[in-house]
C-alpha cells in the first residue's frame, strides 16, 4: 500500500487488443510492504518514519530533530 502524488504518467500507444505499457512516476508519503499481513517494510516521509523488520531506522534522526 502506498500513498503519495503522480509526477509524470506516460503510456505507449494504444492498439485493439494489445497490451499497454505505462511508465508511472510518483513522489511517495507513506509506503508499507507486509507478509502474511504483517509489516516488513513502513516509510512514513511526513513523520520522519522507516522501519524494516520492526525496527525504526530514523528514531536517532528524529531524537536528533527533537521531533
Amino acid at each position: 500500500e502506498f500513498l503519495g502524488e503522480f509526477i509524470s504518467i506516460s503510456e505507449s500507444d494504444h492498439e485493439s487488443g494489445k497490451e499497454v505499457e505505462a511508465e508511472i512516476k510518483m513522489a511517495v508519503h507513506f509506503y508499507m510492504q507486509r507478509r502474511n499481513n504483517i509489516p516488513i517494510i513502513t516509510y512514513d516521509h511526513k513523520n520522519t518514519i522507516l522501519m524494516i523488520n520492526g525496527v525504526d531506522m530514523m528514531s536517532d534522526v528524529r531524537s536528533n530533530l527533537t521531533l
